[in-house]
């Protein structure tokens, strides 16, 4: 995202419901912490006009279907 900033005025047009979702646990092999995870998904979905950020208690990066299913059936059924 060169700057760490991402492109707010691009995201702006975004004009389609989106669904931001992180969950809270790290990775079991590393890599990026939950917590930077989390302040650029807040990022992404200040910038997007219609974003619905969602934290999944309990899922890393390879996700829990069982904690994500609810989030993602609600938000498609909208």
């Amino acid at each position: 995202m060169g700057d760490g900033h991402p492109p707010a005025e691009r995201l702006a047009r975004i004009s389609q419901p989106t669904l931001v979702m992180t969950g809270t646990v790290a990775d079991a092999h590393g890599g990026v912490p939950p917590e930077f995870m989390g302040r650029a998904a807040d990022a992404l979905a200040a910038s997007i006009p219609k974003a619905e950020r969602q934290v999944i208690e309990g899922a890393g990066a390879h996700g829990r279907r069982d904690a994500a299913r609810p989030v993602l059936e609600r938000f498609f059924a909208t």
